[in-house]
């Protein structure tokens, strides 16, 4: 008798997926109702969704239903569900993964187009690693987006809170009668990395220029 085993489905999704994607990318893949979808999620226990197939097969749905971002698992099957079910050890079942068409056949056969609707087995599975790498890469720009916005919130909020440092103590040199800084100094608070490298700039020029004058005149006076 061939192993068989039952998938189950469970109410839950992976980590860092949006569950309205998973619903729609499970109705896609599985090619299912949306009131059967909704269902499974809205239970408060795992759904079987296929009984007593090949493990072969079994290994094939749940591969396609992790890639959509839901759990999914195989369950061996029963004694007396097995014994509902007689199988030889010469076949194994086919099921296709769009039509759900299904077939016994030799166990040493392999499928590679669905005899009702045509599916092809190879295109179809390299659509599902086409899409979960998709959705992958999208993950992880949403991930490095967030990060991002995380970090730029992180910095206006330093920046609101120095100001509000700066504001506190312009306040307590007023009440304690000391002279407030100068509009040039407030200035060069507001713009400190800005003015510095201007300010640097500045004295080197300055500096060239002095260097170059003086060494004109020393050679003027050695002449």
């Amino acid at each position: 008798m061939a192993k068989t085993v039952d998938v189950l489905i469970f109410p839950s999704i992976q980590e860092d997926v949006d569950l309205n994607e998973v619903k729609e990318k499970l109705i896609k893949t599985l090619r299912v109702d949306v009131e059967k979808v909704d269902a499974w999620f809205e239970s408060n226990e795992p759904t079987t969704i296929l009984k007593n197939v090949d493990e072969e097969v079994a290994d094939r749905y749940v591969k396609a239903i992790n890639k959509c971002g839901a759990e999914c698992q195989k369950s061996l099957t029963d004694k007396e569900k097995l014994s509902l079910v007689a199988k030889t050890g010469n076949t194994k079942l086919f099921i296709c993964p769009k039509c759900e068409y299904d077939e016994e056949i030799p166990i040493r056969a392999e499928v590679e187009k669905c005899p009702k609707c045509g599916l092809v087995l190879a295109t179809w599975e390299e659509q599902l690693t086409a899409e979960a790498e998709t959705e992958k890469i999208r993950r992880r720009l949403l991930r490095q987006a967030r990060l991002e916005e995380d970090s730029q919130e992180d910095i206006d909020r330093k920046k609101k809170e120095l100001e509000r440092l700066l504001a506190r103590a312009r306040e307590i040199m007023k009440e304690l009668g000391m002279k407030p800084p100068s509009a040039l100094w407030l200035l060069y608070e507001k713009y400190t990395i800005p003015m510095s490298l201007a300010i640097g700039s500045l004295i080197i020029i300055v500096a060239g220029v002095t260097f170059y004058y003086v060494d004109q005149y020393l050679e003027q006076q050695r002449r």
